[in-house]
């Protein structure tokens, strides 16, 4: 899968930028764990499905635009495990604490 979207650090903080990497997909493509941990977010933001996995020494991985989620707030998952589908595209963020 080629990157469509780079990562673009932001300025500040608030500035705008792209915090992670842009795919393009097929629609209904798996979406699995990069790492294995606990899944610390699973909701929508600003109208786009995202679902947050914490992993060791405080990273953070989110998996951004699903058509839908197949895991819950609190579950263990392990490396490769699937988290949900695409939708149109997928953003794959990783941050150590706020920093990307």
């Amino acid at each position: 899968m080629a990157v469509s979207d780079p990562y673009r650090e932001p300025a500040c903080r608030w500035c705008p930028g792209h915090r992670g990497l842009g795919y393009r997909t097929n629609v209904g493509t798996p979406v699995r764990a990069v790492a294995a941990g606990r899944v610390e977010f699973v909701g929508t933001v600003a109208g786009v499905r995202w679902v947050v996995v914490r992993h060791a020494d405080d990273l953070r991985s989110s998996y951004g635009y699903l058509q839908s989620a197949a895991v819950r707030v609190g579950r263990q998952v392990g490396v490769g495990e699937v988290l949900g589908r695409t939708g149109t595209q997928l953003h794959l963020g990783l941050r150590r604490g706020d920093r990307y």
